[in-house]
């Protein structure tokens, strides 16, 4: 077993336009995966996940403060000598401690032989002040846990009920003692996956169940735990819901997943306050759905529109949509060997933060992966470049729709230049060999990219804005 971590950054950090950019990872000899995250008060970040190299036995439960610039100032595992995981649910407490979901064959009435729910409350050191498990002599899952306004906890997840597996949402009180529940029966599995709390005090649980075939559900409940509406979205696919969030014009935002065979298409629905479908959308990004045991992508209200992690062709994916989900931008992180995304947030700097594995990067098999990134997911921006105008050339309009002309400040013979991606990758050559050029980015999506020129011995790179 791995007894030290290794950390390492490989970008240094900017603080241009006052969004500090990061990119680091953490871990030991053995895997190693983050799946969810939460921003502090101070600016600095609580990051959950599941830990092989650092444990009491099996995998732990892994919690990690860094600072605002993504520095560790220490890490923290839970568990016995048998497996903990978690979804990746973590809450900031009114306390400025944590309270996160997770499962574990360590302690509860039904281990070793299965699963069992875990909840764990701890101080703002990550030290446990109190756990509490529940469950069956089968596999129970607890998905997601989020602290309520009336200062008690609303849990979501399945129960193994009379053989079948039953979806359950569990409110307790501020110590984890059970003050209501209810749950989602099938005839074969069914689970609420997520939860959230509305300006009204009301519970919004997302999840699915198998009647016939496997439907998307939501359920809306009162703060005394009585049900208010219930809602199924059928298909001819199987749909199944993943997390839900509050949206800020009005009603929700859904992450789901769409398909047959357990070969899934990530689904967004978008959902009014009676959680009746607005609209919804089937993204072009990677979901795997890993036996229903994970949220493999996350969608967060940002500004009027949505921001989206994910994967591509084994690369963390972040997207920034508008209200229609349209993109805006999207930007692609990782290298040869492939990373995963799980969950991103929108950061108090207008930038985001997101968090995955990385098999390229690290010590072990697989690592904690970690990205800050800038309003348009931008990693870094070098410091003291202006972004439109330099000795001998200007650029302009910046930002634009794509279209921009290149003016030539001095007389010059001919200058070769390249566009590239915020990765580097090259994706346009031109040559700039009069007053003003045209630069048509048009085809390419929205985002941000480096346009450098050609000219030895100096270095006048400029950003260009599309969007």
């Amino acid at each position: 077993m791995k007894h030290f971590i290794s950390i390492f950054l490989i970008l240094n950090i900017s603080t241009a336009h006052s969004q500090i950019t990061f990119e680091k990872w953490l871990g030991g000899v053995e895997s190693d995966e983050a799946k969810g995250v939460v921003q502090l008060p101070d600016s600095g970040f609580a990051i959950l996940g599941r830990s092989w190299s650092f444990s009491n036995g099996g995998s732990d439960i892994l919690l990690i403060r860094t600072d605002k610039y993504g520095d560790t100032l220490w890490t923290k595992h839970y568990g016995g000598t048998g497996n903990e995981f978690t979804n990746g649910a973590i809450k900031i407490t009114s306390d400025g401690g944590f309270v996160f979901a997770g499962n574990t064959t360590s302690f509860g009435p039904g281990t070793p032989a299965g699963f069992n729910w875990y909840l764990v409350k701890t101080d703002a050191e990550g030290n446990m002040l109190w756990s509490k498990t529940w469950g069956s002599s089968g596999n129970d899952e607890l998905k997601h846990v989020i602290p309520t306004a009336d200062g008690n906890y609303l849990l979501t997840g399945a129960w193994i009920v009379s053989g079948f597996t039953n979806g359950v949402i569990l409110k307790t009180d501020e110590a984890g003692n059970t003050l209501w529940g209810d749950t989602l029966p099938s005839y074969g599995s069914s689970h609420f996956m997520y939860a959230c709390e509305n300006a009204q005090q009301e519970y919004v649980v997302a999840g699915y169940s198998l009647a016939g075939t496997i439907n998307a559900v939501t359920r809306k409940y009162d703060t005394d735990g009585t049900m208010l509406i219930s809602k199924m979205y059928e298909a001819p696919t199987a749909e199944a819901a993943i997390t839900i969030e509050t949206v800020p014009a009005g009603g929700y935002i859904c992450s789901a997943t769409w398909g047959q065979s357990f070969s899934f298409d990530p689904w967004i629905l978008r959902l009014d306050e009676n959680l009746d479908t607005m609209f919804t959308k089937i993204m072009d990004f990677d979901y795997n759905i890993a036996g229903n045991s994970a949220k493999e992508y996350s969608v967060y209200p940002s500004g009027s529109g949505f921001f989206i992690c994910g994967s591509i062709a084994n690369k963390v994916m972040l997207r920034k949509t508008d209200e229609n989900l349209n993109t805006i931008w999207e930007a692609l992180y990782g290298d040869v060997s492939g990373e995963a995304g799980y969950e991103g947030i929108p950061t108090n700097d207008g930038g985001y933060i997101a968090v995955g594995l990385t098999y390229s990067y690290g010590a072990g098999a697989a690592d904690v992966y970690y990205i800050k990134t800038d309003a348009n997911g931008l990693q870094q921006v070098p410091v003291g470049i202006d972004a439109s105008r330099n000795s001998l050339l200007e650029i302009y309009p910046n930002p634009s729709a794509g279209y921009f002309l290149v003016r030539l400040t001095k007389p010059t013979e001919e200058i070769q230049a390249k566009i590239c991606d915020i990765h580097g990758r090259v994706i346009k050559r031109i040559m700039i060999n009069k007053v003003v050029t045209d630069i048509d980015l048009t085809a390419f999506p929205k985002g941000v990219y480096l346009f450098s020129p050609d000219l030895p011995g100096i270095f006048m790179p400029a950003w260009l804005m599309v969007n």
